[in-house]
């Protein structure tokens, strides 16, 4: 009997939200990294980025991890800044507009986290669209579900025998900016990293 406190003790703390360093919030932030942010200041606490690839004022920046996801890779967060649209043609000015993590760590207070099968998305956001397939290196295919309005994307694993597709990364913009519309070179920025 004394067993059954216990489980439900563990069974709270697996529904408890994460806190804030590991919480993901569509349309606003993952981790302590926000959209519209200044990247020098809040990236500075992550250190120097593995890889950075970027020109005319637009960069895109990765930082690995060191767990292991899905295909025996590394854990990523991928971060692209570049001018705000409102900002003056000349302007010097850069703010956080996209951001991508595969780490296991991070989830949403609604539950959702790496590993979610992707029936549990529709339930919690119903205004989603298939926004376009990754080729990963060798890996199988992905495909990639929005919830432009939420701001919001989920990259999925293919469903093999006996097992659906699954999260493997969440991807955070701002609310109402469709990913298949907006060209943040994620799609080639993704597929270009993994075959180096």
């Amino acid at each position: 009997m004394h067993f059954l406190p216990t489980l439900l003790l563990a069974g709270a703390a697996v529904l408890a939200a994460p806190g804030p360093r590991y919480l993901v919030v569509p349309g606003r932030s993952i981790g302590t990294v926000a959209i519209g942010s200044d990247p020098l200041k809040s990236l500075a606490s992550l250190g120097p980025p593995t890889h950075a690839e970027g020109a005319l004022g637009e960069s895109w920046n990765t930082w690995v991890g060191k767990e292991t996801v899905a295909g025996n890779r590394p854990s990523q967060l991928d971060v692209y800044w570049a001018r705000p649209a409102e900002a003056a043609p000349n302007s010097k000015a850069r703010t956080v507009q996209l951001i991508r993590t595969t780490s296991p760590a991070f989830k949403l207070a609604n539950g959702l986290h790496i590993g979610s099968p992707v029936a549990d998305i529709a339930p919690l956001y119903p205004r989603h669209d298939k926004a376009f397939n990754l080729q990963l290196g060798t890996e199988e295919p992905r495909s990639l579900l929005d919830a432009p309005f939420d701001g919001i994307g989920f990259e999925l694993s293919r469903p093999t025998r006996g097992h659906s597709a699954a999260i493997v990364a969440f991807i955070v913009h701002a609310p109402g900016v469709m990913l298949y519309k907006q060209d943040f070179g994620l799609k080639s920025y993704l597929e270009a990293q993994a075959r180096k």
